[in-house]
């Protein structure tokens, strides 16, 4: 993720901050939002869709306030809003539930056929992936509602992401991957113990400069897999699960403090129970 750290000064509490009156200076920017590629489907209270109206990306960008910075205490200026050009250049995969409205979850997605720019050459060096001859999808800002984190939700996005790429015809998806750690121990101990079962180095992809993280002096002193499981997160579960693969060494985010694990799932391989659930 692409901010630089606010200095304390420049800190708001939680309580005191007004989403509406932090989202004025985007709203003009917001109605330029146009939807690339649409889809709409029913599963039973629920709809999954792309969306199409800038009222629906401006409650997106209120659900991710919430999620980043109340429920996993992300430290952001005052009045800071989740908002970037790649807004735009994405389409944004929603779950809505048909009665209330209420968005469950969402996800930014670039498609190669509509920009040749990528959220993730913010923070990785990747052209062995942006050269690959095929559509593909970036898959960012994963985000889903805290009442209902939940395999429901997760099973809807993921029809979500199936549908969309096969609308767009796309053979990859790629994306970074949070670990909400800071820690250059846990992140590395973690990515040596996944490395030789989930490391793809034919599209290897290097972290940029100031996204490095730092590298232990001493390897063998690194926490055992028992001690790292649990930190490995659901979404990056599920990805190595249907069968991607890990493209780079963790990336350092000190804004959204979490470190970053740059994945691509080529889609024409998934694991068999995912393609016959969701493809």
């Amino acid at each position: 993720m692409n901010l630089s750290s606010a200095s304390a000064q420049n800190l708001i509490e939680p309580e005191l901050f007004n989403f509406e009156s932090a989202l004025q200076p985007h709203v003009a920017s917001l109605e330029k939002f146009k939807a690339k590629a649409f889809f709409q489907v029913q599963c039973g209270p629920y709809t999954i869709e792309t969306v199409t109206s800038p009222e629906d990306l401006r409650r997106i960008l209120e659900l991710r306030h919430h999620s980043f910075v109340d429920d996993f205490a992300m430290t952001a200026p005052a009045n800071w809003i989740d908002f970037d050009q790649y807004d735009l250049l994405a389409d944004h995969v929603i779950v809505k539930h048909i009665d209330s409205k209420e968005i469950l979850g969402t996800y930014r997605i670039i498609c190669s056929e509509f920009s040749e720019r990528f959220y993730s050459q913010e923070q990785y060096e990747m052209t062995q992936i942006t050269d690959l001859p095929a559509v593909k999808i970036e898959l960012g800002r994963a985000c889903i509602h805290r009442d209902y984190r939940n395999g429901v939700t997760l099973n809807l996005i993921w029809k979500g992401l199936a549908r969309y790429a096969a609308l767009v015809k796309a053979r990859y998806m790629f994306g970074c991957a949070s670990v909400k750690t800071t820690s250059p121990e846990l992140a590395y101990s973690m990515f040596w113990h996944l490395y030789p079962l989930h490391f793809n180095e034919a599209l290897r992809a290097n972290v940029v400069g100031k996204y490095n993280c730092p590298k232990p002096a001493n390897i063998d002193a690194l926490p055992p897999w028992r001690d790292i499981e649990s930190h490995l997160p659901p979404l990056l579960r599920s990805y190595l699960q249907a069968g991607a693969t890990i493209a780079s060494e963790p990336a350092l985010d000190s804004f959204f403090g979490c470190v970053d694990f740059l994945t691509i799932l080529d889609l024409s391989a998934v694991n068999p129970k995912y393609q016959r659930r969701y493809f």
